[in-house]
């Protein structure tokens, strides 16, 4: 079954800004670690990637300005 992201996104309040940015960071994170295991996965990167921030297993930490 395919998953809807947008149902999701509109369901919790998100920084787009910030989830595409943490989401592309884990997209080169799951690309290099295929690429080292040389092996693939039957979705897409950026498909895994979007579920791994959606679903908390990816954990963001911010600098704090003060």
């Amino acid at each position: 079954m395919k998953r809807n992201f947008s149902e999701e996104l509109d369901k919790n309040d998100v920084n787009y800004y910030e989830l595409v940015n943490v989401a592309s960071q884990s997209a080169r994170m799951v690309n290099d670690q295929l690429r080292s295991e040389n092996r693939d996965i039957k979705q897409k990167v950026t498909t895994e990637a979007l579920s791994k921030v959606l679903d908390g297993r990816v954990v963001v930490i911010k600098d704090d300005d003060n």
